[in-house]
């Protein structure tokens, strides 16, 4: 995103002599900000929609097909390791994956295309009066969210038109990631094994200021994804608060055969997220 930004205010600082001055001593990646979007309107030599490259994002969105990629053949492996999945089964879930990372990467690019035109004239993100906030980060959360979720699996995804987070998921039930997603869940359904609850995973990611009633809640599990009571915006669940960085949460599978315990599903299943 930064670095989408710094050309597009290249590409001003050197097109529109009128503002030349103005910007001469501001950083590029400030420069649509600086000069305003009226004052940008009425400058004949630069067209707005002309400042994103159409292709800004197309490394970005390599890296994250790659990453997916991998994390999802990681994923398919061990859940097809622990379950018994058949090789028709498996090439099955493989095809699909595949096609749902071809979906998460074009969700992705779209909406990184989106941000940038209002990254233009905000660069920064502004940090919410409640909830969670990394500084160093021109992406919201949510949408790296949302991605890993239509990669998992996920269907029925809307982007928020209001709400905390800008990249929110309308609807009654947390998203899932790559390996907790609804693709491999209900792959392991369909073999008749159950799932007994859910775990919060508080993650690693950065935040200036954490949000307590998640910190709270990591490693907790509940019978529902549901049923983690309340915090200050709703319903808990991962990403219902501006800045959410949690994790997916973990699915607790019933034991495969008694005296086994849960189903050992490796933490490398999950992808990061």
């Amino acid at each position: 995103m930064t670095r989408a930004l710094e050309r597009a205010g290249g590409r001003l600082k050197s097109k529109a002599s009128p503002l030349q001055a103005s910007l001469r001593t501001v950083h590029p990646v400030y420069g649509a900000q600086t000069v305003g979007r009226a004052r940008l309107a009425a400058t004949a030599e630069v067209d707005e929609l002309d400042l994103i490259d159409p292709d800004a994002f197309e490394g970005a969105i390599g890296q994250f097909h790659t990453w997916a990629r991998h994390v999802q053949e990681a994923a398919l492996a061990i859940y097809a390791a622990a379950y018994g999945f058949s090789p028709a089964k498996r090439t099955q879930l493989s095809t699909a994956q595949q096609r749902q990372l071809d979906d998460a990467s074009i969700w992705l690019r779209d909406q990184l295309q989106t941000l940038a035109d209002e990254r233009l004239y905000q660069p920064d993100p502004t940090e919410p009066a409640r909830g969670e906030f990394d500084p160093s980060s021109r992406v919201p959360p949510g949408l790296v969210r949302t991605a890993i979720a239509i990669a998992g699996g996920a269907t029925a995804v809307e982007a928020a038109t209001s709400g905390p987070e800008h990249f929110a998921v309308t609807g009654d039930k947390p998203l899932g990631g790559i390996g907790t997603g609804e693709l491999l869940i209900q792959a392991v359904v369909d073999e008749g094994i159950l799932i007994e609850g859910w775990q919060w995973d508080y993650g690693p990611a950065y935040r200036l200021h954490p949000y307590e009633p998640h910190v709270d809640l990591d490693g907790t599990i509940a019978e529902s994804a549901l049923d983690f009571g309340e915090d200050d915006f709703g319903p808990a669940m991962p990403g219902s608060h501006p800045g959410c960085a949690c994790l997916p949460l973990i699915p607790v599978y019933a034991e495969v055969t008694a005296g086994e315990g849960p189903a050992p599903v490796p933490v490398e299943a999950f992808g990061g997220e």
